[in-house]
């Protein structure tokens, strides 16, 4: 239902007019992480009855889907290129950055503390069926939804660029708009049809976000900096040895989960 208003909205190409969007989409955001932290104190179980430490084999599952949630260089840049000043950027970023953590750290914390093991895929999918928890997924929904074009702004960019490099000439803005209806029509259909997201957005933190956010600055800073000190050259190295670490365990942990999941047998309705 909503795939045509998202085809029409991603034709906007100006960040300045996207911006009342992300202005409603951090007011519906706010107001989604109000309500849930309402529930999460509502229903907070002992701690001295849950366990303090998780397995050792759950641990790449939590780097790589929190890794993944810190990779937002592709909302980073492109408006750190737009304001006006932008050397009064990397303040706000530091500001913004620590505030996110303080906010991840407290939802995972006391989210934990809420539902236990029972914990799934999205804290929002614990709150129950009621039209309390109804209407907090609408808005945390709804602000996903608005910000999914300036999300989406360096993978627009990027690809129509591609597009109209290696195409004939001519026609430019039709190609445009194509290009961002089918990167909108793939996101849909990936959206509604990949099940248990989590391993996906585990996945991905694993092989792509801790690559770029990980691995590779350090590599290229080493490359591009002739002279660098020994203890800067050593400090690289160990935290490139890290990504690759996270790297390589997160995908084969993440890859068995999602094989273990596709192997379950389907118990049809009405045999046991």
């Amino acid at each position: 239902m909503l795939w045509p208003v998202y085809i029409s909205l991603s034709f906007i190409k100006n960040l300045d007019r996207l911006a009342w969007l992300s202005f409603i989409s951090n007011i519906l955001m706010i107001t989604g992480f109000i309500c849930i932290f309402f529930h999460i104190f509502e229903t907070l179980h002992n701690p001295a009855q849950l366990p303090a430490v998780a397995p050792a084999r759950d641990l790449p599952l939590f780097f790589a889907s929190a890794i993944f949630t810190y990779e937002s260089i592709g909302l980073i840049l492109p408006l750190e290129n737009e304001i006006r000043n932008p050397k009064r950027f990397p303040p706000l970023l530091n500001l913004g950055m620590a505030f996110v953590t303080v906010l991840y750290i407290s939802m995972g914390f006391f989210g934990y503390l809420s539902c236990t093991d029972k914990c799934k895929g999205s804290i929002t999918l614990n709150l129950g069926e009621t039209p309390f928890s109804v209407a907090v997924r609408a808005m945390m929904s709804s602000s996903i939804f608005l910000t999914y074009f300036i999300q989406a702004y360096v993978p627009f960019t990027l690809i129509e660029s591609w597009v109209l490099e290696y195409t004939a000439e001519g026609h430019e803005a039709l190609k445009s708009c194509g290009v961002r209806a089918g990167v909108v029509t793939i996101t849909a259909i990936l959206a509604s049809t990949v099940p248990h997201l989590e391993y996906i957005i585990g996945l991905f933190g694993a092989t792509t976000s801790t690559t770029l956010s990980i691995t590779l600055p350090p590599l290229l800073h080493s490359m591009s900096v002739p002279k660098l000190s020994k203890f800067t050259l050593a400090k690289n190295i160990v935290i490139i040895l890290c990504g690759i670490t996270v790297n390589i365990m997160g995908t084969a942990v993440l890859i068995g989960k999602i094989i273990q999941l596709y192997q379950q047998p389907v118990v049809l309705a009405g045999k046991a």
